[in-house]
């Protein structure tokens, strides 16, 4: 206890004694040795070891005695000096930078705005609740019975310290939006929207409350149009031209990828939606009476407007598949970019969190019928010549007494089968079939039409040829079909020939 009859402590000694208040009252563990904050942060968390201390309690005593001295003011301003400083400490320590309006506008490179909105998340829950919590106590410790000047000192301190904090959320709202941003900004609205009643509960200076929630609101309204971004860059023609072997495009990968992150933000898409601070683009989607029952899923853990989201983006990744299969020129591997990027879309919604929203069984099922429709394109599209090569129509058949003309017939028929499957084969070795049944599915209903009817018509006509024209047998066709769609082009005409 330090007597009032006590000299006045000089400011000097006053600075050295809040700083060493400030340098003991924060201890982080780091394996198994202890250092002092601001030393080291781990795992991007300050672990707080905090209890009042003989230093809190000297420095009361200081107060208490400088208040009743009338030197009241000469302890706040050094008070609040050491402590600015020290929590401003914390800041980079948690990796938070200064970062302008201008700059999050500017094409700063994603790598590195990514890793300060990583950052910023876990360090605004610590900021909002544990930090501004513990200057709290000790502020109700020191300043007891002095209310006035205790809430004075303490909103100007934390005003400072959260203010840079907020800057970074605000310049990050107001930033140039772009869809892989959108995941972050819902992370940062997340950590906000869940630590700012706290705050506001400790806090009462209305400029950083309003500032806070502007910057909340801010977050959702870069939300809204991040995902319009992705909504529209899905639907416009920014994506290039079908892959040249038919295989998945690279954007169905990633939208499908966008499409389970989004899913899996469902609870923040909710909360956003509940709090109506955004601008207006959830609502709307949440209020939409046209919603497509197809994948309308009530017992769906999601939120409405997550299906509403997700029906969407399906909905416009499926059209601008079909609109750019038609780009294809040859019209078989238009049918094969089709099935591969609708396989890949159905397996995926199997395969993950997206069939709890698109109702699985139904709307798998719904997708696989036109997968399978796409099949029978494809081989109408594909093998009608070489089929048609194989029909008796034309021939003469056996009662024909021109045998000459039917002779004729066969071997141009045989001649232009060859031709037509050796062309086939060049071209469709290299196409890719990446999904492992449906290229089995494939050469099995190749082969069902393909090597029954060369069959068959090699019983009927094939002795009334000589073997030259006879190429392939049907154990070699057959063999053959298992190169299709294996992204790796071949050619027959190198092939022995078949001897006379």
């Amino acid at each position: 206890m330090i007597p009032d009859t006590a000299p006045l402590i000089n400011q000097g000694l006053l600075y050295d004694r809040i700083s060493k208040m400030t340098q003991s009252e924060l201890r982080i563990s780091h394996g198994n040795s202890s250092s002092t904050l601001p030393s080291a942060i781990i795992g991007g968390y300050v672990f707080v070891d905090w209890m009042v201390s003989r230093e809190h309690n000297e420095l009361k005593e200081i107060a208490d005695r400088m208040r009743r001295s009338g030197c009241e003011n000469e302890f706040v301003q050094t008070y609040c000096s050491v402590r600015r400083d020290a929590l401003d400490a914390y800041l980079p320590m948690l990796g938070i930078d200064k970062l302008s309006i201008e700059e999050a506008r500017k094409n700063i490179e994603w790598d590195s705005l990514e890793g300060k909105m990583r950052k910023w998340i876990p360090a605004v829950k610590i900021v909002l609740e544990d930090i501004v919590s513990r200057e709290k106590i000790l502020y109700d410790h020191i300043f007891h019975d002095a209310d006035g000047i205790k809430e004075i000192c303490f909103n100007e301190i934390v005003k400072g310290f959260v203010m840079q904090l907020l800057n970074f959320g605000e310049a990050v709202a107001n930033g140039r939006r772009s869809p892989e941003k959108l995941f972050r900004i819902l992370g940062m609205y997340d950590a906000m929207a869940h630590k700012l009643p706290c705050f506001e509960a400790m806090v009462t200076d209305e400029f950083v409350i309003n500032k806070a929630k502007g910057v909340l609101c801010g977050l959702g309204e870069a939300a809204s149009g991040t995902f319009v971004e992705f909504k529209n860059a899905v639907h416009s023609e920014r994506w290039e031209t079908p892959m040249q072997s038919g295989d998945i495009h690279p954007k169905t990968r990633y939208v499908i990828g966008y499409l389970k992150l989004l899913v899996e933000n469902g609870d923040t898409l909710k909360l956003l939606l509940e709090s109506g601070e955004d601008d207006g683009f959830f609502v709307a989607l949440q209020n939409d009476s046209d919603s497509d029952n197809d994948i309308y899923n009530d017992n769906s853990e999601l939120s409405p407007v997550a299906r509403r989201l997700l029906l969407l983006v399906m909905s416009s990744v499926q059209a601008t598949l079909k609109a750019k299969s038609k780009l294809c020129e040859d019209s078989a591997l238009k049918y094969i970019f089709l099935m591969n990027n609708f396989q890949y879309v159905v397996q995926e919604v199997k395969d993950s969190v997206l069939g709890k929203v698109l109702g699985d069984n139904d709307w798998v099922r719904k997708r696989g019928g036109q997968i399978d429709q796409y099949a029978m394109s494809y081989l109408c599209a594909s093998w009608s010549k070489a089929l048609s090569c194989l029909k008796d129509e034309g021939i003469g058949g056996s009662t024909s007494t021109d045998t000459k003309k039917v002779v004729a017939a066969l071997k141009e028929r045989f001649k232009y089968f060859n031709t037509c499957f050796e062309e086939i084969y060049g071209v469709q070795t290299a196409w890719k079939v990446p999904d492992a049944q449906l290229r089995e599915k494939l050469r099995i209903s190749i082969s069902e039409k393909l090597i029954l009817g060369y069959s068959s018509f090699l019983g009927r006509y094939g002795n009334q040829v000589e073997r030259k024209y006879i190429k392939y047998t049907a154990e070699d066709l057959q063999s053959y079909l298992w190169d299709l769609f294996e992204g790796s082009p071949r050619v027959l005409n190198h092939m022995k020939k078949k001897s006379k």
